[in-house]
């Protein structure tokens, strides 16, 4: 191991959007799981699906709502 890594006690990567792509995951994961229960994924689907998200990730952030 190079002398200049082992300096370092902790080493963050910013992995959303960079390594990986969450937007196509959870394009994909919604895909499935309406498959699962019969249902055909469309873009009102996936934008309504986005609202509510967004939504929810403010009101945990705002402490309004717990996971």
């Amino acid at each position: 191991m190079s002398r200049d890594l082992r300096r370092y006690q902790v080493f963050l990567l910013d992995a959303d959007g960079t390594l990986l792509d969450f937007d196509q995951c959870q394009r994909v994961a919604l895909d499935h799981m309406l498959f699962d229960f019969g249902y055909q994924m469309t873009e009102d689907l996936l934008t309504s699906f986005h609202r509510i998200n967004r939504g929810l990730w403010r009101e945990l952030a705002a402490g309004k709502i717990k996971k």
